[in-house]
């Protein structure tokens, strides 16, 4: 190997842990400054779940909604499939709605128009 591809990477690989000291400096200089506390915030956010509103999730709504009146069928299945897309985005409550209310026109439309 030569001289400058190895000088290159003995460069490259102290720039590297001068660079990873230097966030381990900032990261115990952080707890040291606010206690106790950091561990407990840490710990209370990894548990915590947030549901994010989205467009996405509201326009299923909407599909399931239309389906109940118009097109059971259709906008159902759309309205399942939008669900679920917003489950995957982080809506998980608005894309939930719009499924049961999908899957349920689906179902009474099933039921009672043949």
């Amino acid at each position: 190997m030569s001289h400058k591809k190895q000088d290159r990477r003995l460069k490259r690989n102290r720039t590297r842990n001068q660079m990873q000291d230097q966030r381990e400096y900032h990261i115990e200089s952080a707890y040291e400054l606010t206690g106790n506390e950091a561990h407990h915030l840490n710990a209370a956010d990894e548990k915590r779940e947030v549901d994010v509103p989205s467009g996405l999730g509201y326009t299923a709504i909407g599909f399931a909604i239309a389906s109940i009146f118009m097109f059971p069928y259709i906008l159902g299945l759309t309205s399942i499939a939008l669900g679920f897309m917003s489950i995957y985005q982080g809506s998980r409550s608005a894309g939930a709605t719009a499924m049961i209310i999908g899957a349920a026109a689906i179902l009474i439309h099933f039921l009672f128009f043949p």
